[in-house]
C-alpha cells in the first residue's frame, strides 16, 4: 500500500457547533485531552487530528467507528487493537494538521518555521548534521534546520520510540538534489522518507519502511472535512493515554 498523507488546514477559530460535532465522533479519552487544554485553537487541533484519523482508517479500510480501539506502545505510539496491519501517525503545527497511513509503521511531522538560536541547536543533532547546517548560508539554516527537525522527528516517531532514542544517534541529509536519505541509523533496516510542500512558513516529512509514497499531499477542505463526519460516532475506549 502507498503511503499516503492528508492534511486539514484550521480555520482561525471553530463554531461551537462545530468543536462539539468534534467532541461527538472522538473518544472519551481525547475528549478529555481535550478539554485540559487552555486554548480552543489547541483544543481543535487536537480533536480534529483524530477524528482525522479515524475517518481515514475507516475510509481505507472499512472499518467500522466500533472496530477502532486504540493500544500504546510504551512509549505512547496508538494502534489498532486486532489490526495489525492499520498503521497512522498524526502531527500538529500552527494551523494544519495532518495524517499518515500506511500497512507499515510510519512517521509524520510538519512544524512552522520561526526564529531559533542556533547556538544551542547543534547539541541536538549529529555530527554531520551538524556540520551541514554550519555550512549553509545564513539565510538558508533556518529552513534547512526545520528540514532535518522534520526528518528526524518523523523517523522517531515511526519506529515508535520517542526521545528515548537520542537526537545525535542517527544522522540525515538533505543532498543537493533535494532527497532526503539516512546517514546512519540504529539499527540495520532500511528507511525511506518523503517531504511535502504546505502552504506557509512549514516544513513536513514522513518516514516509512517503504518507498511507495503518494506523490503529493492530499489537502482536505475544513468544511468538506468536517461534512464527512457524520459516520464517525463516538466509542468509549478504556486505553492507556499516550501522546503521537
Amino acid at each position: 500500500m502507498t503511503i499516503e498523507v492528508y492534511a486539514v488546514r484550521l480555520p482561525g477559530e471553530a463554531e461551537a457547533g462545530i468543536m462539539q460535532q468534534l467532541y461527538d465522533c472522538v473518544s472519551e479519552e481525547k475528549q478529555a485531552k481535550a478539554a485540559r487544554l487552555e486554548q480552543p485553537a489547541d483544543q481543535c487541533k487536537t480533536l480534529v487530528g483524530e477524528a482525522l484519523a479515524r475517518w481515514l482508517i475507516g475510509q481505507k479500510w472499512g472499518l467500522r467507528p466500533s472496530d477502532i480501539r486504540y493500544i500504546y506502545n510504551a512509549y505512547g505510539k496508538p494502534s489498532l487493537d486486532g489490526f495489525p496491519n492499520v498503521h497512522f501517525n498524526v502531527s500538529r503545527s500552527g494551523e494544519w494538521v495532518v495524517c499518515a497511513i500506511s500497512e507499515q509503521p510510519v512517521g509524520i511531522d510538519i512544524e512552522r518555521q520561526q526564529y531559533i538560536d542556533f547556538s544551542w541547536s547543534y547539541h541536538y543533532f549529529a555530527p554531520e548534521e551538524a556540520y551541514d547546517l554550519q555550512q549553509r548560508p545564513f539565510a538558508e539554516r533556518l529552513p534547512y534546520f526545520y528540514e532535518l527537525w522534520t526528518l528526524k522527528e518523523s523517523f522517531i516517531k515511526q519506529r515508535g520510540v520517542g526521545l528515548s532514542l537520542p537526537l545525535d544517534r542517527f544522522a540525515v541529509r538533505v543532498t543537493s538534489e533535494g532527497n532526503p536519505v539516512l546517514l546512519h541509523s540504529p539499527d540495520l533496516k532500511e528507511y525511506w522518507f518523503k517531504q511535502y510542500p504546505v502552504d506557509g512558513p512549514y516544513k513536513l516529512a514522513v518516514c516509512g519502511q517503504e518507498r511507495d509514497f503518494a506523490e503529493e499531499l492530499t489537502v482536505l477542505p475544513f468544511d468538506t472535512f468536517i461534512s464527512s463526519l457524520g459516520s464517525l460516532q463516538l466509542v468509549p475506549q478504556a486505553v492507556q493515554s499516550g501522546e503521537y
